[in-house]
């Protein structure tokens, strides 16, 4: 006879899916979604995940105070099937994410860095934010190709502002960032957003790990620009963002 599993937590239940939308967080980072304070409670829920295999821990013994990294679960994915507010098809990559490497985890975990950034960033000015996680974006019309890491909007009073946002991992090759940049303004050109959206065309926000992959950014969104003018590029790092917080004053706005 099987034992029955016990039911989940609402908070536990919320843990699963914050690692569906974001697939890596680390312990601090959950505690910041959750908005907890209690960081021992936190650990307790996430432990009983892992004894369950709703989700994995991965910890690293290293210098200094590193907090471990978790992913769903297979159990965790059994969970999340039955709701309607998920993708099912994107439940599979459950069993590969043993195989993600270091910088994917840590991409993964800049976008959620990111996000925690921009609500502190939102609740300071009294502003709502939408944020929508490249999970979010699935099967969504008439977005970039491959769909952004992010894409967030900020309102405030009657004003509102729209981005797409990607993160570039540590010396992503120059033949990818000339695509990308490429693939951005090919949609822009197109008129992709602008034959299915009333709204303004988002800014673009690029945020990378390293300064080659800056230079290499500049450089060729520079060479575009003398094209075509009307499309906005910002770019910051991973580093400023994770201290001083992602803001007007943090971002490099490029032009030709």
């Amino acid at each position: 006879m099987k034992t029955q599993t016990a039911k989940l937590k609402d908070r536990q239940l919320q843990i699963l899916m914050l690692l569906y939308r974001f697939r890596f967080l680390n312990r601090t980072q959950i505690q910041k979604l959750l908005n907890h304070k209690n960081h021992t409670l936190v650990i307790h829920w996430l432990n009983e995940l892992v004894k369950t295999k709703h989700i994995v821990s991965e910890f690293k013994r290293q210098l200094g105070n590193v907090p471990s990294v978790y992913s769903l679960g297979t159990n965790g994915r059994k969970e999340l099937l039955n709701r309607t507010d998920i993708k099912k098809k994107l439940l599979k990559r459950v069993y590969q994410e043993k195989k993600a490497s270091s910088s994917f985890k840590n991409h993964c975990m800049a976008v959620a860095d990111i996000y925690l950034s921009l609500l502190t960033l939102t609740q300071k000015n009294k502003a709502n934010l939408s944020f929508y996680t490249t999970v979010d974006l699935t099967d969504m019309k008439y977005l970039p190709l491959p769909h952004p890491n992010a894409f967030f909007s900020i309102q405030q009073k009657e004003f509102t502002k729209r981005y797409f946002l990607d993160v570039f991992n540590p010396q992503a090759s120059e033949k990818w960032l000339y695509k990308r940049v490429k693939q951005y303004f090919k949609y822009y050109e197109e008129q992709y957003w602008q034959d299915h959206n009333k709204n303004q065309f988002p800014e673009i926000i690029f945020v990378w790990f390293d300064e080659k992959t800056k230079k290499t950014l500049i450089e060729y969104i520079k060479k575009s620009l003398d094209y075509e003018e009307n499309i906005n590029f910002s770019l910051t790092s991973v580093e400023e963002i994770k201290t001083k917080g992602i803001s007007k004053e943090v971002l490099q706005k490029i032009t030709n």
